[in-house]
């Protein structure tokens, strides 16, 4: 049976919730651990369209699958939420944060160097606005469409 964006969202504030109110000290990593997966799996759950650099469209070499706004980013900015994970309205917020947010993309392995090089392969610019997700991109020249 596939996931769901609920089931998922669900799963994230549960793993919010753990993280932020541990009863072993422990558990802080484990909830990171397990939240990096559903972060992915409600990418899954989601089936938003995928994107894929004007580069990677003919390319002959190796397509790198990534996360537009990394997964790391995400996280660090889910558990920093002042959020109540028992109220439906911030399942409302972290669902429609993870809507906007969890896209992916396919570019060309030079492409992601370009972002390695930049120090934005898992982080993004230091003057993001939290809203454009494309703003990594843009800043080492990557143009994406839409992969239809």
């Amino acid at each position: 049976m596939p996931l769901t964006v609920q089931g998922v969202t669900a799963q994230i504030l549960s793993c919010i919730d753990c993280y932020k109110n541990p009863v072993f000290p422990q558990e802080e990593n484990d909830c990171k651990v397990a939240l990096n997966r559903l972060i992915r799996a409600f990418g899954e759950a989601n089936k938003q369209p995928a994107y894929i650099s004007n580069e990677a469209i003919t390319f002959q070499g190796k397509v790198v699958k990534e996360h537009v706004v990394p997964v790391k980013v995400m996280m660090n900015h889910l558990l920093s939420m002042d959020i109540k994970p028992k109220e439906i309205t911030s399942f409302e917020l972290v669902k429609s944060y993870l809507e906007k947010h969890v896209v992916i993309s396919r570019i060309t392995s030079e492409e992601d160097a370009r972002l390695r090089e930049n120090k934005l392969h898992d982080s993004m610019p230091n003057d993001w606005n939290q809203l454009d997700i494309w703003a990594r991109y843009e800043k080492v020249g990557i143009t994406l469409n839409n992969n239809l």
